[in-house]
């Protein structure tokens, strides 16, 4: 049997015209053709080249498929200089076809390396000589990408730049983020390197279904939940997608939050689209920099921050736009992220105008979000928190985190596996959970552990033993009662009433449900979290003690 040439049937393929190239595949041992190429002369002589290099069979399939499930493996340049272009191209449709969400090449000098970060987790890829990887890098920034700082990569700045073009692109994703830092190589020119991690936005728009609906696809709770703590006691949480659906139906701001890989813009999207299906005589507006995936229906200003600010003497682009959108009639505003204090203040005029504002920004917890603001606002206004905490201002708050699932194939029941569960972790479980919601009994299965060996299931996801992500998350509608407390600086009387009196459910008591009905690992979750499941006990138990809870007649005092 022919041993496969894989080097040589790919420059047979990228040999094809222009017009064949993109709808020619390679995957695996065979050759995936659109049908509409089929008796072509050029397709007929690759077959019997081919054959040559070892490829057995040339498959022909409908141009909808060809575009679902291959167009991802097409080569879409040429030979000669393009060789490390291709490279790139390549490199992007792995990652996508492995499921990473992020791309980091790493210039260390004498080599360089690329991984990819999947289900949150980085991975190897590949390694490079030093030349082959920072010509890589290179072609990315000034070949594959436009950007709005240099046209020419400069390995001492750091850069920022965007991949668009669908010719560059594997089907699915709408859009590649780049940046680049400098970094101080011992082995590089002049004692620098470079790490350039990208960000694979993917297209949402083939998603459908109901707000609730596409949010409980993402991981929120989708009916009121129970929550026990160690000592057997019970509460009731509200489901997640009824908090997002009253925050729906409201005007002022609300804002999602998480850090970088949280899937908030994922999130937002999703909300939006799914608003925009059931608003047809609604007017959405989006300000973004620059638009990161489309939405169907959305009018999506695009901002050149820098070419702007130039044409406008120094005022900001990003926050012009956002002040503009009143002049646009719009009915709901989504802004791309709040990263200072103009871009805040802009949004919290356009929510004073009886508007619905959707927006994200980095913070630590839902609460986070409020101190966040306060800080960036302070030396802006005289009580950022009296004008944030405003009936006519904020609607309310949202943060979360991704982590990853287990493969429900291959789990491992925790209790026939404590020892491989380190005496400190069952410590912290126990902690927080009764022993038959960890360990199971004749009403509960208990907890399940990673099976790293993988199965048939989830070995072709890159991380054996876990499938996809799912969301744990705390979602606040924010009310009366609270707001007079946050406008008092009384954060920690506010998350109280949230809890006790609200029925808000925590992103840690989130996670510590989906490890009780074993959706989820506590190796994994502690280490995607960057915190102990029992992070937030110490922090409650403080809170109480600073502020008692109190009757809801008594916080209106």
């Amino acid at each position: 049997m022919a041993t496969m040439n894989f080097e040589g049937c790919m420059k047979t393929v990228r040999a094809l015209p222009d017009d064949l190239r993109g709808r020619v595949a390679l995957v695996d041992e065979s050759i995936v053709i659109s049908e509409e190429q089929k008796g072509k002369i050029e397709i007929i002589n690759l077959s019997t080249r081919t054959s040559r290099l070892g490829i057995l069979t040339i498959r022909f399939v409908s141009p909808g498929r060809f575009d679902a499930e291959y167009a991802r493996y097409a080569s879409r340049t040429g030979l000669g200089d393009t060789d490390i272009q291709q490279m790139a191209i390549d490199l992007i449709a792995r990652a996508h076809a492995q499921g990473a969400s992020d791309i980091h090449i790493e210039d260390n000098g004498t080599f360089c390396k690329t991984r990819f970060r999947i289900l949150g987790i980085l991975v190897d890829d590949m390694e490079l000589d030093g030349d082959t990887g920072r010509r890589l890098i290179r072609t990315i920034y000034e070949h594959l990408g436009s950007s709005q700082d240099s046209p020419t990569f400069d390995v001492i700045s750091a850069l920022d730049g965007r991949i668009a073009n669908r010719d560059f692109l594997p089907h699915g994703v709408h859009s590649v983020r780049i940046h680049s830092e400098p970094t101080e190589c011992i082995n590089g020119e002049n004692g620098c390197g470079t790490f350039m991690p990208l960000r694979l936005i993917h297209d949402t728009s083939g998603a459908s279904g109901t707000l609730e609906e596409r949010l409980a696809k993402l991981g929120f709770t989708s009916s009121d939940v129970t929550i026990t703590d160690r000592s057997g006691r019970q509460r009731t949480a509200c489901a997640q997608t009824d908090i997002f659906r009253r925050l729906a139906d409201r005007n002022g701001m609300v804002l999602i939050s998480g850090c970088t890989g949280s899937g908030k813009s994922t999130a937002l999207a999703h909300t939006m689209e799914a608003l925009i299906q059931e608003r047809p005589g609604d007017n959405f507006i989006s300000v973004e920099d620059p638009p990161e995936k489309p939405i169907p229906g959305m009018h999506q200003i695009r901002v050149n921050s820098k070419l702007d600010q130039q044409r406008s003497g120094g005022a900001s682009a990003y926050t012009m736009a956002i002040a503009g959108t009143n002049r646009c009639d719009p009915d709901t505003v989504m802004i791309g992220e709040i990263r200072y204090a103009d871009a805040a203040m802009a949004a919290i005029e356009v929510a004073q105008s009886g508007h619905a504002v959707w927006a994200t920004i980095h913070a630590s917890d839902a609460f986070g979000i409020l101190t966040r603001l306060e800080v960036m606002l302070r030396g802006h206004m005289t009580d950022p928190l009296r004008t944030v905490c405003d009936p006519t201002v904020l609607s309310g708050v949202e943060y979360q985190r991704l982590i990853a699932r287990l493969c429900p194939h291959c789990r491992k029941p925790l209790r026939e596996n404590r020892q491989a569960l380190r005496p400190d972790r069952r410590g912290r479980l126990e902690r927080c959970l009764p022993p038959e919601l960890i360990y199971g009994d004749s009403r509960h299965d208990g907890m399940f552990l990673r099976n790293e060996r993988g199965c048939e299931h989830c070995r072709a996801s890159g991380q054996p033993g876990l499938l996809r992500q799912t969301v744990v998350a705390e979602v606040v509608a924010i009310d009366p009662a609270m707001l007079a407390m946050l406008r008092e600086g009384d954060m920690e009387g506010a998350r109280v009433h949230w809890r006790d009196e609200l029925h808000g459910m925590t992103y840690f008591e989130h996670a510590r449900l989906l490890l009780t009905q074993g959706i989820l690992d506590p190796v994994t979750t502690e280490d995607q979290l960057s915190m102990s499941i029992d992070y937030d006990l110490d922090r409650d138990r403080q809170a109480q003690k600073r502020s008692p809870a109190r009757s809801g007649a008594e916080r209106w005092l």
